[in-house]
């Protein structure tokens, strides 16, 4: 049996918290998704963001930890693993959520809710017709 796409970004992601899985159930509300996945969940933690913006987050958190910006693997692999996990939700009407506004806006300011007890934590929940997933990561600075 061949590695997994989450399982080989736990392995090159080697900082923090990694939370990465992919069921195949049909979708639920965040309420009940989140926590599946080890996250917290109240009505204002996620904010739904579009593709292009969840393939920032995603190769971002892979690429540099979110404490001091220190690099964790090449941008290049870093992209390669977020848009191989991203592949899994091809269907039309995917949806995509975020804790917050970093490294999706050019904004000087930006807001974020915790999702995990961790110090720093942000990520993807993906919500697709046939699957779920998540991409998110816990640091301490």
């Amino acid at each position: 049996m061949g590695t997994s796409i989450c399982d080989e970004i736990e392995t090159a992601r080697d900082c923090g918290v990694v939370h990465c899985h992919i069921i195949k159930e049909f979708p639920m509300s965040l309420d009940e998704l989140a926590p599946r996945f080890g996250l917290l969940f109240t009505p204002r933690t996620y904010r739904e963001i579009g593709k292009e913006q969840a393939e920032k987050v995603a190769k971002r958190i892979l690429h540099c930890d979110l404490a001091y910006d220190s690099e964790l693997m090449a941008e290049r692999e870093a992209e390669q693993l977020a848009s191989r996990f991203l592949g899994y939700f091809e269907e039309k009407d995917t949806q995509y959520y975020t804790n917050g506004d970093y490294y999706i806006t050019d904004a000087g300011s930006q807001g974020w809710h915790p999702a995990t007890s961790a110090t720093l934590d942000t990520g993807i929940l993906v919500v697709a017709k046939s699957q779920s997933g998540c991409l998110w990561v816990e640091d301490e600075d």
